[in-house]
């Protein structure tokens, strides 16, 4: 598929950021970010700073979007840990506040994960661990109205259409047929067409 000249240049220059799915753990693409970009622009220079068990807090600390030069900004899985981990109080929204500040003073569009919503297999902490991911999800809609360019990404609604045999590696984590459904399934959500600055993102 031949993508607009507008859509290709937002994707020339990703930076990836996040945890495991993010850094693409147990395969060889980069993960479902990094097989995304290149769906629509396979030159497209890929930067990736995901690493296992990031937290957002971690990963934007020390963060200058500035000194990679991204077009695009890409975090599927980037407040996954924090929610999980229980890691959002004070920290974690003075943390969030500043990165949007960021995204949004440099006026750069972004593809940023949700953390699903489901039946955690963590037992007594399961529903603890529910009250968290509302309360990041709850946050992330309302720095994404005020962004603009933001793009918020449903990872359930990609989940839940998938075949665990042959999409998950370990029940967490996928596998090289999962990166490309997730990417598939964003492609054919359209939404990152709204980044070329066409039209103002509605959030999810």
């Amino acid at each position: 598929m031949n993508h607009p000249e507008k859509d290709r240049n937002v994707f020339s220059r990703p930076l990836i950021i996040g945890a495991s799915i993010s850094a693409g753990y147990g395969t060889r693409d980069g993960g479902p970010g990094a097989v995304f970009a290149r769906l629509i622009n396979p030159e497209a220079k890929i930067t990736n700073l995901a690493y296992n068990g990031a937290t957002s807090v971690a990963s934007t600390a020390a963060l200058d979007v500035s000194a990679h030069s991204p077009t695009v900004l890409l975090g599927l899985d980037l407040f996954f840990w924090d929610a999980v981990l229980g890691q959002t109080g004070s920290r974690f929204e003075a943390s969030t506040k500043k990165f949007f500040d960021q995204l949004r003073d440099r006026d750069l569009p972004a593809i940023l994960g949700k953390v699903p919503v489901f039946d955690f297999p963590f037992g007594i902490r399961a529903e603890v661990i529910g009250q968290h991911v509302r309360k990041v999800n709850a946050l992330l809609e309302e720095h994404a109205e005020r962004a603009k360019k933001v793009l918020l990404y449903d990872p359930l609604s990609c989940l839940l259409k998938m075949d665990g045999s042959d999409h998950f590696s370990d029940g967490l984590h996928l596998t090289r047929k999962g990166n490309e459904f997730c990417a598939q399934f964003l492609l054919e959500d359209g939404g990152y067409r709204k980044l070329s600055g066409v039209q103002e993102l509605d959030v999810a």
